[in-house]
C-alpha cells in the first residue's frame, strides 16, 4: 500500500505509471457486472440483505462449485461478506479464541498478521522450502504443532501470495490429512482460484468437507 500511494502521487504529478503494486485487475468491470449493478439502482429497493447474503446468490455460487469442482455445497454453507478481509475477521474470531494459533507457511500474505494480531491471535510462521514452492507440508505442521501447544488450525494460500505457487492434488491431500490427524482446523485462501497457467487450482474442500473456504469476485 505504501508503493501504490507513491505511485499514484507520480500519476497525480504528471507521470505514466504502470500499476504493477497490488493484486488487482487493471481493466474495467465486466459489462455484465456494471449492467446488473445498474438496473439494481435503478429499480431494485436497496436495503439490508439477509445476514448470510441474498440467497440468489448463495444459490448461483453453490452452482459454481458443483460445475467448477464437482463438489456438492449446499447453498447454506456460503456466507457473503463485503470483502475477503471480512470473511478471514469472521473465520478468525469464529475458529480460534485470544492466546491461540494459527499456523501459516511464509513467506506469505503480510494482512494475515495484522488480522490475527489484532484478534490477539497468534500467527506461528512455518517456514516454507524452496523443495516445496514455499507451501505447508506434513513435516512442517508436524513440527509446528510439536513446539506450539497453541497451534489450532493451518491456513493454506493456493495459488499463493507472494510466490504465485500451488499445492497439487497430493500435496493438498496431504496437508488435509495431517491437519485431521491432529484436530486442526484448515482454512484455505481460495482467492486466486482462475489465476493459474496448466493445472487448475485445487478446492481443499475436496479433501476436508469441514475445511473454511475463503474466495473473492476482486481477482479472478
Amino acid at each position: 500500500m505504501d508503493v501504490m500511494r507513491e505511485a499514484n502521487a507520480l500519476a497525480a504529478a504528471g507521470r505514466r505509471i504502470l500499476h504493477l503494486e497490488v493484486g488487482q485487475p487493471g481493466t474495467k468491470a465486466p459489462a455484465l457486472a456494471l449492467a446488473a449493478a445498474k438496473a439494481a439502482l435503478d429499480n431494485d429497493t436497496l436495503g439490508y440483505t439477509d445476514a448470510l447474503g441474498r440467497g440468489a446468490l448463495r444459490v448461483r455460487l453453490a452452482q459454481h462449485y458443483r460445475e467448477t469442482y464437482g463438489l456438492d455445497i449446499s447453498p447454506d454453507r456460503f456466507v457473503i461478506t463485503t470483502g475477503s478481509s471480512a470473511g478471514f475477521i469472521l473465520a478468525f474470531s469464529g475458529l480460534f479464541s485470544a492466546g491461540e494459533g494459527l499456523g501459516v507457511a511464509v513467506p506469505t500474505y503480510p494482512a494475515y498478521r495484522n488480522l490475527l494480531q489484532a484478534l490477539d491471535i497468534r500467527m506461528i510462521g512455518m517456514q516454507g522450502q524452496a523443495a516445496d514452492h514455499y507451501q505447508p507440508t506434513r513435516t512442517l505442521i508436524m513440527d509446528a504443532k510439536a513446539r506450539h501447544d497453541e497451534l489450532r488450525g493451518i491456513m493454506i494460500a493456493s495459488p499463493a501470495n507472494p510466490t504465485g505457487s500451488m499445492l497439487g492434488r497430493d500435496q493438498l491431500r496431504q496437508v488435509a490429512q495431517t491437519c485431521a490427524e491432529l484436530g486442526l482446523t484448515l482454512i484455505s485462501d481460495e482467492i486466486y482460484h482462475g489465476l493459474t497457467y496448466d493445472q487448475p487450482a485445487v478446492c481443499a474442500l475436496e479433501f476436508d468437507d469441514e475445511a473454511i473456504i475463503v474466495s473473492s469476485f476482486s481477482k479472478y
